[in-house]
């Protein structure tokens, strides 16, 4: 289980590379784990409340990944790390607060 941990934190690290400086720590991660306690997929979030950043094409290819669903206040991309499913969550606070 640690080595998946690590699979995660690893993950992380990188996806943090392909988005500016200023918004990097509202990233979060969060590996989700099966009955057996191993990773079953690696979860990152990210909640931005100045509205959606640019992040670079290339955590696409980095994860394999495609868009599964695309809103006006938010992105989901699906993929793999090392062999475990991984999703990442991105949303604009700042649109998904302003009808409030």
């Amino acid at each position: 289980m640690d080595r998946k941990n690590e699979n995660a934190d690893q993950l992380f690290a990188k996806v943090c590379e392909y988005f500016p400086k200023q918004v990097r720590g509202n990233l979060k991660v969060k590996p989700e784990c099966d009955a057996n306690g191993n990773v079953s997929t690696i979860v990152i979030r990210g909640r931005f409340p100045k509205g959606m950043p640019q992040y670079d094409a290339k955590l696409l290819e980095l994860i394999g990944g495609r868009v599964t669903e695309k809103e006006q206040d938010g992105i989901e991309i699906r993929g793999q790390w090392q062999g475990i499913p991984c999703l990442l969550q991105l949303r604009s606070e700042s649109l998904a607060t302003a009808g409030v």
